[in-house]
C-alpha cells in the first residue's frame, strides 16, 4: 500500500474516495470501500493508506483563479503538497 499524509486543511470541503484505504484522522481511524462521498471538517490533519488502487479528490467552493491560489485557500501549509514539488 501507499501511505499519504496531508497538510493541515483549514476549510470544511467533500472528500471523495474511489477505491480501499484505511483513514487516521485526530478521532481513530476507519476503512472505506467503493466509491465514497464524504463530508470532511475544517481544521483537519489525516493520513491515507491505500489498500488497492485508490483516487482521492477534495472539492470545495472558491473563487480563486490559479490552483495556487485555491491551495493557499485550503491550508497555510502549501509548501507540503504535492503540486509543490519538483517531478521527476
Amino acid at each position: 500500500g501507499v501511505l499519504l499524509t496531508g497538510a493541515l486543511i483549514k476549510i470544511a470541503t467533500i472528500l471523495v474516495i474511489s477505491g480501499e484505504g484505511l483513514v487516521y484522522t485526530e478521532e481513530g481511524s476507519k476503512v472505506y470501500s467503493g466509491y465514497r462521498v464524504l463530508e470532511a471538517m475544517a481544521h483537519r490533519k489525516q493520513a491515507f493508506l491505500a489498500m488497492k488502487d485508490t483516487y482521492l479528490t477534495m472539492l470545495f467552493p472558491t473563487e480563486a483563479a490559479t490552483i495556487g491560489e485555491a491551495e493557499a485557500e485550503f491550508t497555510d501549509e502549501v509548501e507540503l503538497l504535492m503540486t509543490t514539488k519538483e517531478r521527476a
